[in-house]
């Protein structure tokens, strides 16, 4: 199954994916100041981040050294995400990215750490479990 297009709120600000289909999808991410994704790849998932505005540091691993590389971007700039690359994004202030990338299927992505939403599913369970 293929991501539904319209907002989505997450823990980091909000993906509005605008176009989802079996050739590519599109989203435009607004991120909260100081909010950040997982760390997170997918095994077939191709994309390329342009900074529409803001300020953000990527963070990839290198999968041929095992290296961590630190990517500080800001308007204007673009960088690729191949597939099986791990990768996590960190606004360092309000801003918005546009992503672009072939299909994007629910089942291809593989977190390696929890980034802002995450933190707020299990806040939310703990919270949960402490009122049962």
């Amino acid at each position: 199954m293929y991501v539904k297009t319209g907002p989505n709120e997450k823990g980091w600000g909000t993906e509005l994916v605008f176009t989802s289909n079996d050739l590519y999808c599109a989203k435009v991410l607004i991120f909260k100041p100081e909010s950040k994704t997982s760390m997170h790849f997918h095994k077939q998932r191709d994309k390329t981040f342009f900074v529409s505005a803001g300020q953000f540091t990527v963070m990839y691993i290198d999968t041929d050294s095992g290296n961590v590389v630190q990517s500080d971007l800001k308007d204007g700039d673009v960088i690729r995400m191949a597939p099986m690359t791990p990768h996590q994004i960190k606004a360092n202030v309000a801003g918005s990215l546009l992503e672009v990338g072939n299909a994007l299927k629910e089942t291809d992505i593989f977190r390696l750490s929890p980034g802002d939403t995450q933190a707020i599913k299990t806040a939310d369970q703990q919270d949960q479990k402490n009122s049962d």
